[in-house]
């Protein structure tokens, strides 16, 4: 639902009654990006735990890529844990040549 985080919707029942409460968005987002900074990645895992609310984000990449070993070793001190090939969460368009990696976002 890519327009679901501008829709608000009143909740009217239980103790947050009258309150905004934007709907939980469903789905995924594909965002490719040709070159990213460690800063601007950092942002992006704080906009979508704290703002969109999201369960998870996965990160794929090409397994032939010369800095293979160095993208793994970066995304795993940053919490992510490798994705085993055809998992339900692999983005369908994943390949034998692609290495997908996750990162769950924690309840409070």
């Amino acid at each position: 639902v890519p327009h679901a985080a501008n829709v608000l919707l009143i909740n009217a029942e239980g103790s947050g009654v009258g309150k905004i409460k934007e709907p939980p968005v469903t789905g995924t987002v594909t965002v490719k990006w040709d070159e990213v900074t460690k800063e601007s990645f950092l942002q992006l895992l704080e906009v979508a735990e704290d703002e969109l609310q999201w369960s998870h984000v996965i990160v794929c990449f090409n397994k032939k890529r010369r800095d293979m070993v160095a993208l793994v070793r970066t995304f795993m001190f940053l919490g992510f844990s490798m994705l085993a090939p055809g998992h339900k969460l692999a983005p369908a368009k994943a390949n034998e040549d692609t290495l997908c990696m996750l990162y769950i976002i924690e309840d409070e």
